[in-house]
């Protein structure tokens, strides 16, 4: 029985086989010109130059628009402290604000303080520190 060469079948039927371009759904090349592009020195520069056009233009908007709000996030602009009623708390203390009804929840690191205030009395104390409000509810 003779023996089958199957290198000689694989890449015979691999340089037949098409492959569809993306981007281009009329565009078909084959194996052989798919593996000639990748070892192709100016299109591996092309890639590196897209990577660090795209890595240029992301630390770009990095510094210039969010590292200034990351730096800020975590200042109280001066304010170390909220009176609140009867209660004063230190605002790094304060890990969020939960409103039922007429009665505002204070949920600090060491506990919760429940207080009869109005939401909207809360906020304009409030109103200088940086937080997030998902909601008015």
């Amino acid at each position: 029985m003779a023996k089958i060469n199957w290198s000689k079948v694989v890449n015979y039927r691999a340089r037949e086989i098409q492959i569809r371009m993306p981007g281009c759904p009329t565009h078909y090349t084959n194996v052989q010109r798919a593996m000639d592009t990748l070892k192709n020195p100016a299109f591996w520069m092309f890639v590196v130059a897209v990577v660090l056009t795209r890595l240029m233009i992301f630390e770009w908007l990095f510094y210039c628009f969010f590292l200034p709000i990351i730096e800020k996030r975590g200042a109280t602009q001066g304010i170390e402290t909220v009176v609140l009623g009867e209660h004063t708390l230190k605002v790094l203390d304060i890990l969020y604000v939960q409103v039922m009804e007429h009665h505002v929840c204070i949920y600090k690191k060491e506990g919760e303080l429940v207080e009869r205030s109005r939401f909207r009395d809360l906020m304009q104390i409030l109103n200088d520190i940086d937080g997030v409000q998902p909601h008015r509810s």
